[in-house]
């Protein structure tokens, strides 16, 4: 039988490209869109490296679907606003 690897917080961002914080990590697993965590030592989890690599291949590519008229769309960046200190 072939053991399963694991794949580590860290190893998230350097192999994947999976840039989310913990906490956001953990709102996508309680919703079952990320794969869950394994508890593999005292304070330290990790994610079998299968269900990771399946969970990157099944994400779309863009954030956005381009329109298929030929235009130039680009979607809308909102500016920030300024948060005005009170008098």
């Amino acid at each position: 039988m072939q053991s399963r690897r694991f794949v580590l917080y860290h190893q998230l961002r350097e192999r994947y490209g999976i840039t989310y914080v913990r906490v956001h990590l953990r709102r996508l697993m309680a919703k079952s869109q990320f794969p869950l965590c394994v508890n593999i030592g005292p304070g330290r989890i990790g994610w079998y490296e299968d269900e990771i690599e399946l969970w990157v291949t099944n994400r779309p590519r863009t954030m956005y679907k381009a329109p298929d008229d030929g235009s130039d769309y680009r979607p809308r960046v909102l500016p920030r606003r300024r948060i005005q200190p009170e008098a």
